[in-house]
C-alpha cells in the first residue's frame, strides 16, 4: 500500500507499507457429526454438507465416492472442504444401502413376501399388473390360478418383484407331520424324503428344475439328487401321498 501525504501547498510525500495476510486456518464443518443415511434403494443423490472458512465463507464439501451408491452394506464417504489457499478439513459420513429381499415363500397357493419391513400391494400379472383390491398384507392367497407379484415400498423407494406362477388353487394339502425332508437347507446336492412320493422340484416361478428321485428299500422313502445346474436358492418340493398333495420349501445352498 502506498500512503500519500499532502500538506495542502502542493508538497507531497509517499510511503509504502506492506501487509502480509497469512491464512492457515482450515474450514470448520457446519455440523459436528454428519448423520448416517439409510436407504432401501440405490442412493442417487446426497445432501452436500458445508463448512465455514474464515476468509472464503461457506464452502461445499467434495465427496470421495461417486454416486450412485449401490453396494450393499455401509459405504463411508469422506467429505473434503478446501479453501483457496489449500487449507483442508475432512469429515466422514456413513451411507447404508439395504436392498429389499426380493424372494417369496410359497406354501400351496399361499404367497408370502420374504421382505418383512415394507408396505405391500399384490398385483395380477395376467391383468397388466392390476392392483388386487385389499391385497396389502405381507401374505396373499389368490382365489384363482394365475401369475402374481407384489410391489414393495418404503417411502419413495419402490420395488416390483418378479411374477410367480400359482397353479394349485383348490388342491388338497396333507399334514406336514406325515412328511420328512432332510437335511434342509441342502448343503450338497442330496436330500432324503420320508412319507411321500416325489412329483417334482420347482423354482419359485413354478418351473420344474433338474432333480432325480431314487426309491430306497423302504416304501415312501426316496433320495433326491439335485442337478449341478440348479442355482442356490429357494425351491418347492411337490409330493404325493394317500392323503393328497404336499408342498415343502427347501433351501439349496
Amino acid at each position: 500500500v502506498i500512503w500519500i501525504f499532502d500538506d495542502g501547498n502542493g508538497s507531497t510525500f509517499q510511503q509504502q507499507q506492506r501487509f502480509i495476510i497469512t491464512d492457515d486456518e482450515a474450514p470448520v464443518p457446519d455440523m459436528v457429526d454428519l448423520p448416517k443415511v439409510e436407504a432401501r434403494c440405490p442412493i442417487l443423490q446426497a445432501n452436500i454438507p458445508t463448512a465455514t472458512d474464515n476468509c472464503a465463507g461457506r464452502i461445499a464439501g467434495k465427496s470421495s465416492v461417486a454416486l450412485p451408491i449401490s453396494d450393499t452394506g455401509t459405504t463411508t464417504v469422506t467429505w473434503t472442504f478446501t479453501d483457496a489457499l489449500g487449507n483442508e478439513t475432512a469429515q466422514k459420513q456413513d451411507y447404508v444401502y439395504t436392498p429389499y429381499d426380493v424372494t417369496y415363500t410359497i406354501v400351496g397357493p399361499r404367497l408370502m413376501a420374504n421382505e418383512a419391513n415394507a408396505k405391500y400391494q399384490w398385483m395380477d400379472c395376467n391383468d397388466r399388473y392390476a392392483e388386487i383390491e385389499g391385497a396389502t398384507e405381507r401374505e396373499f392367497t389368490p382365489e384363482s390360478n394365475g401369475r402374481y407379484a407384489v410391489r414393495l415400498s418404503v417411502g419413495s423407494c419402490v420395488e416390483l418383484l418378479e411374477c410367480v406362477e400359482v397353479n394349485n388353487v383348490g388342491v388338497a394339502e396333507i399334514s406336514s407331520a406325515e412328511i420328512k425332508v432332510y437335511p434342509n437347507p441342502v448343503d450338497g446336492n442330496e436330500f432324503r424324503i420320508e412319507g411321500g412320493d416325489p412329483i417334482a422340484l420347482k423354482d419359485m416361478h413354478g418351473k420344474s428344475v433338474d432333480c432325480d428321485f431314487h426309491s430306497t428299500s423302504s416304501a415312501g422313502r426316496y433320495i433326491g439328487i439335485i442337478g449341478t445346474t440348479v442355482a442356490p436358492g429357494f425351491y418347492i418340493l411337490v409330493l404325493q401321498s394317500d392323503s393328497g398333495v404336499y408342498r415343502h420349501m427347501i433351501t439349496v445352498r
